[in-house]
């Protein structure tokens, strides 16, 4: 590899030059960008990036060049790309060095490339476990697009400006990608949404602009990729349909200041069920996991399934405190509070509504990542973003079923019984451990899962259960049943066809692996000032939530530090003593 220090004379030519690598790895960290981040992170038009690279065009840039290598770099098992070769973390840090020396160039006169650079650098971060950079380059991308009119659509400026048709398209795939990343960070950092839908009049990307020709893909041997550039887009479109559903799911329930009234959260809960439902029988059939011809081989339609299960968990989360039922212990409520509850949000039909989707989606989650490792062997390839939609299906089975004293393993009739939790927590934790190599963040929130499990479950590290094998089609080594059998009717193996979500008019008590009455644990613990130094409540001032808008903020109970930001955002050793926003 071609190294070099900064030249004298400050020449910014001289120093890029410098920075190049040799041509057979960069090449073939180019193409492992861009048929494994490129996909899911679409920032970059790659064959305006390749063409400009040859011939030094304006969508290429040496700070670019060094970006898209640090990101291809996560892919990537050569020691060349590690400034530590004994240190895996260490992937892609010597270009992300090199960029950000060259960055300070860009930023005095910004440009695309500019916007394009500072998303894929946050991503990097992230990657290598300095979350605080991640999110702060990240913004940096999200305010130079909007400086630069990227969340107007080049359309309506054609009159003004002249574009050619290619940087029209573009700027809108540049728009969309910087807001579906905003709304998957926002979720993991347990941050507001900071691009908003109202901020942007933007037609989506066009999938005719595309190319259906398949690319070659990074393994050699004369294989293509398994989606064309038309199918990209076509996910890309998909991603900003569900991100637009997220982002009012966030902002309503998972702000600082819910949007709604108590009495009209449940008709918003059923809103979203009813639009989540149709985004995902309305998916084509290229972005469909199980196809005719057997399981897909275009691997980012997992990841979007799994996001869409993690929208319909954080969606039910909220609904499952507890805290609301046991406030009245003593402290009965006055006559307004008890109108307010009840309302049919409280009411036990809802709550079951609730419970079963939110179990069929943690269901969902374990059956497509199942599948994935089938398909695929291993999630070591895939995105980031598998790492946060993991832990909130692991969160929910760990606190939920695992604890949970009617639930019971025990041997009999298979076909009765769903798979055990221990079973799918073993599966989640062996994802994460896939996940690791490329990103540091999956260790980290392996570790804490690991250590909210044996405390959970009173148990030693040495006893966490053991990971399902590729060959395995049933989740469940050892069934479990609730003591009401009549509640469980059935199986819930990765084997089943996912039905989506159901429509919130036809939710019954079948079909839910969750027990009638839900354990009496506190979701979202309220740590004490010896365990740890956020006390959710005394630092945002709601100690004595007293009205319901108070309470239904209280059960959600917000942590954050106010002396410092960390560079970890999942640093803190105890999940179940956090909100869980902030460690997703």
């Amino acid at each position: 590899m071609q190294t070099g220090e900064t030249p004298p004379n400050g020449s910014t030519e001289s120093l890029e030059e410098s920075l190049i690598p040799e041509d057979e790895l960069q090449s073939h960290l180019l193409d492992l960008y861009f048929e494994w981040e490129q996909p899911w992170l679409q920032v970059v038009n790659e064959k305006l990036f390749r063409e400009s690279m040859r011939c030094g065009g304006r969508y290429f840039s040496p700070l670019l060049l060094n970006c898209i290598l640090a990101v291809g770099s996560r892919y990537c098992d050569r020691i060349e790309v590690r400034s530590d070769p004994n240190d895996s973390n260490t992937a892609g840090k010597i270009f992300l060095d090199r960029a950000e020396r060259l960055i300070q160039h860009d930023l005095r006169w910004p440009k695309i490339t500019t916007i394009q650079s500072l998303a894929i650098m946050g991503m990097a971060y992230i990657a290598m476990g300095s979350d605080a950079a991640g999110w702060l380059h990240q913004g940096m991308a999200n305010r130079l697009a909007l400086d630069m009119g990227f969340n107007m659509d080049p359309s309506v400026l054609s009159g003004a400006v002249a574009l050619p048709p290619i940087e029209i398209e573009l700027r809108r795939q540049i728009y969309w990608a910087l807001y579906c990343h905003d709304k998957l960070s926002a979720s993991y950092t347990g941050r507001v949404c900071t691009l908003l839908d109202s901020q942007g009049v933007v037609n989506k990307p066009f999938p005719l602009c595309a190319s259906d020709v398949y690319l070659p893909s990074a393994n050699g041997n004369r294989q293509l990729r398994a989606a064309s550039q038309r199918d990209v887009v076509q996910l890309h479109r998909a991603m900003i349909d569900l991100c637009r559903i997220f982002e009012k799911v966030l902002l309503t329930f998972w702000s600082p200041k819910p949007l709604l009234q108590p009495q009209q959260r449940c008709s918003f809960f059923e809103s979203c069920v009813l639009e989540l439902k149709t985004w995902y029988y309305d998916l084509p059939p290229e972005l469909k996991v199980d196809r005719q011809s057997g399981p897909s081989r275009f691997p980012h339609t997992y990841t979007l399934c799994m996001v869409y299960h993690t929208v319909c968990i954080l969606l039910c989360v909220p609904f499952l405190s507890n805290n609301s039922a046991t406030q009245d212990v003593g402290n009965p409520p006055d006559p307004q509070t008890q109108q307010n509850r009840s309302h049919k949000e409280w009411g036990p039909a809802c709550k079951q509504k609730v419970m079963t989707i939110c179990s069929n989606s943690a269901r969902g989650m374990c059956i497509v990542a199942q599948k994935y490792r089938q398909t695929f062997g291993s999630f070591k390839l895939s995105p980031m973003t598998a790492t946060h939609c993991i832990l909130s299906a692991a969160s929910i089975i760990i606190d939920r079923w695992c604890v949970d004293p009617t639930v019971k393993t025990g041997t009999g009739n298979q076909s009765l019984r769903g798979p055990s939790p221990q079973a799918a927590v073993g599966l989640c934790l062996q994802v994460l451990r896939e996940l690791s190599t490329s990103w540091n963040i999956a260790k980290r929130i392996g570790r804490n899962l690991e250590k909210l499990y044996c405390k959970r479950l009173n148990c030693d590290i040495d006893h966490m259960p053991p990971a399902p094998s590729l060959e395995c089609n049933s989740l469940c080594t050892i069934p479990y049943q609730p003591e009401d059998g009549d509640l469980y009717p059935g199986p819930m193996a990765p084997t089943e066809s996912f039905q989506g979500l159901p429509d919130p008019k036809d939710l019954h008590v079948e079909n839910t692996i969750l027990p009638t009455a839900l354990p009496d644990i506190n979701w979202f613990d309220v740590p004490t000032a010896s365990d740890t130094q956020h006390d959710n409540n005394d630092v945002i001032g709601l100690g004595a939530a007293s009205n319901p808008d108070e309470l239904f903020i209280n059960n959600l109970g917000f942590a954050f530090s106010a002396n410092s930001l960390p560079s970890d955002y999942n640093m803190f050793d105890t999940l179940n003593q956090m909100y869980l926003e902030d460690i997703w």
